[in-house]
């Protein structure tokens, strides 16, 4: 799959040579395309001169412009072009906030993730069975006469009534 990357690029490159080269000539194509190889690289230089926002934002303006030079290094229109984009504050702001978005989405992915495998997601509180079988208890031990069962709880609901409190008091 590479390769077959590489092949089509360095097709498309060719091409927009042979189609610069037919429209202004090979010489002034091939002095363009020296002109906009260089020029990138130059402009790229100063603006990396130039430090401008917050830490964060100079660290992600200097990768980008990196991988401007980088492009414009590399001989073809195709490259230029996406190198004088990078370079372009504007279109470089854009590309800048599509990635911010895209980490920020990923990163709040991650913490979820992240939650969903830690201990604490994994932990549920159990405060145990109000049902016994036949009245024992789990450790065997003999029921406590203090202790509510469903039962009574059904007949204490079942048989009150309004008149059975006074100003929030009871009887």
């Amino acid at each position: 799959m590479p390769f077959l990357l590489v092949f089509l690029y360095v097709i498309a490159e060719v091409l927009a040579f042979v189609g610069m080269s037919s429209w202004l000539g090979f010489g002034w194509a091939l002095l363009l395309m020296i002109a906009l190889m260089g020029g990138g690289s130059v402009l790229a230089a100063a603006q990396l001169r130039r430090p401008r926002g917050t830490p964060m934002e100079q660290a992600a303006t200097t990768g980008i412009l990196m991988v401007a030079m980088l492009l414009s290094a590399i001989p073809g229109y195709l490259t230029s072009m996406l190198a004088w984009l990078l370079i372009i504050p504007l279109s470089r702001q854009l590309l800048m906030n599509l990635i911010a978005k895209k980490i920020k989405v990923q990163m709040e992915d991650f913490g979820a993730r992240l939650y969903q495998r830690s201990p604490m997601a994994q932990q549920q509180d159990f405060y145990g069975s109000f049902i016994t079988p036949q009245g024992a208890r789990p450790d065997g031990a003999t029921p406590d006469s203090s202790v509510i069962d469903e039962d009574e709880i059904r007949q204490w609901t079942r048989d009150v009534s309004p008149e059975d409190f006074n100003n929030g008091e009871s009887k």
